[in-house]
């Protein structure tokens, strides 16, 4: 189906087949929100990443760490800052992953046109410009 061409061509940066799914939304009348979805899907997906990271709730308990008087110091342990740094790593790759994808669809709106009306689907839909 349309959706697991867009979605495969989005995961393999592949601007062939993602062009071909944009087509078939763009034939169906379903461009706009198709597209207005995976654009909001991936900036929320960062944005919620970022903030599970930053929270920084990390399990540190089986390393027994605590500041005098039993208070916690998780922040000036090697163990926080490895998982802090692990998280952070994880989040960079996600969060470039999905500037990929959106590249790739926003050069597919750009370049593809709708063989009607001669514009280009990026047009079509009425987005912005990344």
């Amino acid at each position: 189906t349309a959706d697991q061409i867009f979605s495969q061509g989005l995961i393999s940066l592949n601007q062939n087949q993602t062009s071909t799914a944009l087509q078939v939304y763009s034939c169906l009348g379903l461009l706009q929100n198709k597209v207005q979805s995976v654009v909001e899907e991936r900036c929320t997906m960062v944005g919620t990443e970022l903030e599970v990271v930053m929270a920084g709730n990390y399990d540190l308990s089986s390393h027994g760490v605590s500041a005098p008087g039993g208070a916690s110091s998780f922040g000036n342990t090697p163990a926080w800052r490895a998982n802090f740094w692990s998280s952070l790593d994880r989040w960079c790759d996600g969060a470039t992953t999905s500037y990929s994808q959106l590249q790739v669809l926003h050069r597919t709106l750009a370049r593809r046109r709708d063989p009607v009306s001669g514009r280009t689907l990026l047009e079509e839909c009425d987005v912005t410009p990344l």
